[in-house]
């Protein structure tokens, strides 16, 4: 019923966020009464505990990616942040700007935008021929097999919706996040343990494939110890 909805193609954190958040509660509920109902029938526990698993996995997303009016990131974080420009504030200082070498690759311009979340500046990368474009980030003073968090607000705006976060520590991830409709919203990922060279770096990427148009505005980017991260 849900999909039928939204109609949504769940290809993205922000549709997935869009989609979990108003069934998550009832249907952990469920689920959990079927589980009960299920005991002593193995073929249904095992089919309950697999749709709670990807339930679990869908409903995670809502702590990843969030509009900006419900953030999390508070002074004493901003002041622990291990990357020397997150804010942009000193334009694109200690900023890689970058576009992958391969055919197709596609152009972008990288500038400073007077838009900004906090601060008065944020990183804005616009397409201007389809490929992909980025801007990377490198933390500083990273502790082998030590625990951190990674922190972003992100915009898109005139069309962009296809923007990444890619991340370097014990392998490289990258997420996709979808189309913020001119809003700010939050990127964060916890627990993530830093590889043995001690190297963290991000790439803050969007991805001019189709539509191919509009930009992409980094802020606020932070790389803290996990310890740092308030307890919920």
């Amino acid at each position: 019923e849900r999909i039928a909805v939204t109609g949504k193609n769940l290809d993205t954190m922000t549709s997935i966020t869009e989609y979990i958040t108003a069934i998550a509660p009832a249907a952990k509920k469920y689920l959990d009464e079927a589980e009960a109902a299920a005991a002593g029938h193995p073929r249904y526990l095992a089919r309950i505990r697999f749709e709670k698993s990807k339930l679990y996995q869908m409903a995670a997303t809502m702590d990843m990616w969030f509009p900006c009016s419900r953030d999390i990131v508070t002074p004493e974080l901003r002041s622990a942040n291990l990357l020397p420009n997150g804010s942009f504030e000193d334009g694109l200082k200690h900023v890689i700007c970058n576009t992958p070498q391969y055919d197709g690759c596609g152009e972008f311009r990288y500038a400073i935008s007077g838009d900004a979340y906090h601060g008065k500046k944020s990183g804005r990368i616009t397409i201007v021929r389809a490929g992909w474009g980025r801007m990377i980030m490198k933390a500083e003073n990273i502790v082998p097999g030590k625990k951190y968090a990674i922190m972003a607000a992100v915009k898109s705006v005139d069309g962009a919706d296809l923007m990444h976060i890619w991340y370097q520590a014990e392998r490289v991830i990258h997420l996709r996040l979808g189309d913020t409709k001119g809003e700010w919203y939050r990127f964060k990922v916890e627990n993530v343990i830093a590889n043995a060279s001690g190297e963290m770096s991000l790439y803050l990427t969007i991805h001019g494939g189709y539509p191919k148009k509009g930009s992409v505005l980094f802020d606020d980017v932070i790389v803290v110890e996990q310890d740092k991260m308030p307890v919920r």
